[in-house]
């Protein structure tokens, strides 16, 4: 029984690129991908080293989601590039164009 199931899952594998290629990633945006892969096949490591090369500007993969409906299925794994820390707002001085004292100041009376 376990050879007839284990010869059932090469079979409905046997047809999917990522079992012969490795993992397949599919860009949304440039931010933005999911990583295809088979978990028997390609370890979470390499899959986290692949995500983390797709990120330019040395910024780092970000899980989001991963799915795997079935235990001999591939899993999608959706990652984001982490965006850099945006620095501290500063509050800036407003700029009013008030007059100045002696523009305002009443003379003296003579």
């Amino acid at each position: 029984m376990r050879s007839l199931l284990l010869i059932g899952v090469v079979v409905a594998l046997g047809g999917c690129v990522e079992v012969y290629e490795g993992p397949r990633v599919v860009h949304y945006n440039p931010d933005w991908f999911y990583v295809r892969y088979a978990p028997l096949i390609n370890g979470s490591g390499e899959v986290n080293r692949l995500a983390a090369a797709q990120c330019t500007d040395a910024r780092p993969a970000h899980l989001v989601e991963s799915a795997q409906y079935y235990p001999y299925d591939l899993r999608v794994s959706s990652f984001r590039c982490q965006r850099p820390a945006a620095s501290p707002l500063t509050p800036s001085d407003p700029v009013l164009n008030l007059p100045s004292e002696s523009e305002t100041a009443t003379p003296a009376p003579t």
